[in-house]
């Protein structure tokens, strides 16, 4: 009796942890899974009378489906599933809520995304999974949620997008890219991910007349639809001819901000005061090849744009060292700001 016990427990595990609406199981694929997972074999009268046990307590959200054979005669009940009580969509929203809640330490947060995941069944593939813990987090409204969800759909199907780009202008409002015309321009674009990055959901891909991987901030979109036809292959992409799966975290440790251009490796040296800071900003990914008393020489591969912007800010405190590109850019970059303040009035 205590081992029919145990393969009630099995076979709930299983369609709890296998099984959706979209991926239901025979009752021969059960008995299968309860040999290969628990090296427990039962009869197929036994296993028929659990499963059905299942079905009858509402409870357990448990799901049968039958089978219509030749001449609309039916089959008995033969495929299974747990019915999920949260929508893949819903339960981004409840991960986007825990990474952008600034009251959560970042174990719990991965204790808490990590059982909502389990939620999702077998084919859930979260963007919780692609984003950082934000230290501020955008009220998300209705069309933003829409456009999430609009190229989610598009990245799961391999399809492209279409949308019209926003920027903001003095009157502190949004205005679209329009043609030469004076039409809103339309831009198509491959999307190949979308991750949330200090609190902003950012789309990664390739525009349609382009060959290089960037990342749009999705509140800057507008009218965001899937269109009907294939995205572009990931060894199309400019850094990628060799790839045969987008690693969206190898990007993320390349962009320590979502822009575009090439990732670079970079030397600096940096005031040991501000150790905490660069190890905030670079998202943990840099190494200290030299460390003294009072200073610290850094290396990371970073986006250069990026990283440029991050030096300039920090003029004060840090020394770029390498590569000699990138010297070149600070440097200049910093007399052109000197001369601004040493006009002659």
């Amino acid at each position: 009796m205590a081992s029919n016990k145990h393969a009630l427990v099995y076979l709930l595990e299983i369609l709890r942890h296998d099984t959706d609406e979209n991926h239901p199981l025979t009752q021969d694929e059960l008995q299968e899974r309860l040999v290969g997972e628990y090296g427990m074999k039962i009869s197929k009268k036994l296993l028929s009378q659990l499963v059905n046990d299942l079905c009858q307590k509402e409870q357990f959200n448990i799901v049968r489906q039958d089978s219509i054979v030749r001449d609309g005669v039916r089959k008995r009940f033969s495929n299974f599933y747990m019915k999920r009580l949260f929508a893949h969509g819903d339960l981004d929203r409840i991960i986007s809520g825990l990474l952008g809640s600034s009251n959560i330490d970042e174990k719990e947060r991965e204790t808490l995304i990590s059982k909502v995941i389990s939620l999702g069944g077998p084919c859930y593939n979260p963007i919780g999974n692609n984003m950082d813990g934000s230290t501020s987090f955008q009220s998300m409204n209705d069309v933003l949620l829409k456009h999430v969800d609009c190229i989610e759909t598009a990245i799961a199907k391999d399809k492209q997008i279409s949308f019209k780009y926003y920027k903001p202008d003095v009157d502190k409002d949004l205005h679209p890219d329009v043609t030469f015309s004076g039409k809103d321009q339309t831009y198509i674009f491959h999307p190949f991910d979308l991750i949330m990055h200090r609190g902003k959901y950012y789309v990664i891909g390739c525009y349609d007349e382009g060959d290089e991987m960037v990342a749009l901030r999705v509140n800057r979109l507008g009218d965001v639809r899937m269109r009907i036809y294939y995205r572009k292959l990931l060894r199309e992409i400019k850094g990628y001819e060799h790839e045969v799966r987008f690693d969206v975290q190898k990007y993320m440790r390349n962009h320590i901000h979502p822009l575009s251009g090439d990732s670079s490796t970079v030397r600096f040296m940096a005031n040991r005061s501000i150790v905490g800071e660069i190890l905030e900003w670079f998202n943990g990914n840099v190494d200290f090849i030299m460390i003294e008393d009072d200073v610290v020489e850094c290396q990371a591969v970073v986006n250069r744009e990026a990283f440029k912007q991050w030096a300039l800010q920090h003029v004060e405190t840090v020394e770029v060292l390498a590569p000699g590109s990138m010297v070149f850019y600070v440097r200049e970059a910093i007399r052109d700001g000197l001369k601004k303040y040493t006009k002659e009035s």
